[in-house]
């Protein structure tokens, strides 16, 4: 059935899609994040691929197949979209951030080290929340270094991850596309086979 080999290709991209952000991820990034998701939502696309498969036997599970084969790659499409997203901004802080570190580090201002760009980063990030005296006041760099975002500061490019995430994006939506057209093909079958019988 084409919708079946459509999933398991589907399946298969979005596992080669972690096990390339896998592969691309720079030290301090959660690598076991970039290969289990996609392999979680390889898996679902197995499932419905097996569910389909079943429609000899059964024409609901087959038609549950077909409808998790086409509804899961729209969220995971459009989860794939928000993250690609995140991660371009990100990108884009990232860059900006770096370049004005190096004119520090030109200067003679800032040693260049990991440490120096992630307290450089903390800091931008600090001078973003806190806009008017009071709220430094009420919230110390110190202090604030000890929260989530702070402590959520990257010293790497996220640009791997947002150029992975469009691809898995853009494949989600080929997905739906040809999967969704063989679904009048996968629903007649049982029938056919019922009148035989």
């Amino acid at each position: 059935m084409k919708s079946v080999v459509l999933m398991f290709i589907y399946a298969l991209v979005l596992l080669f899609g972690g096990y390339t952000a896998f592969i691309l991820a720079p030290q301090g990034a959660t690598r076991v994040t970039a290969i289990l998701i996609p392999g979680v939502a390889a898996a679902l696309m197995i499932v419905a691929g097996v569910l389909v498969l079943r429609a000899k036997k059964s024409t609901g599970l087959a038609r549950i197949g077909m409808l998790l084969g086409v509804a899961l790659p729209i969220l995971f499409g459009g989860a794939f979209a928000m993250r690609a997203l995140s991660s371009t901004g990100a990108s884009t802080d990232f860059r900006n951030d770096l370049a004005l570190f190096d004119e520090l580090v030109s200067s003679g201002e800032k040693t260049g080290t990991i440490e120096d760009f992630r307290d450089f980063r903390q800091f931008q990030l600090y001078k973003e929340r806190v806009e008017t005296p009071e709220q430094a006041d009420a919230l110390t760099y110190e202090d604030f270094k000890k929260t989530r975002a702070a402590k959520k500061v990257k010293t790497y490019d996220t640009a791997y991850l947002a150029a992975v995430l469009w691809g898995l994006c853009g494949s989600s939506l080929f997905a739906v596309i040809a999967i969704a057209s063989t679904k009048p093909t996968i629903e007649s079958q049982p029938e056919e086979e019922s009148e035989e019988e």
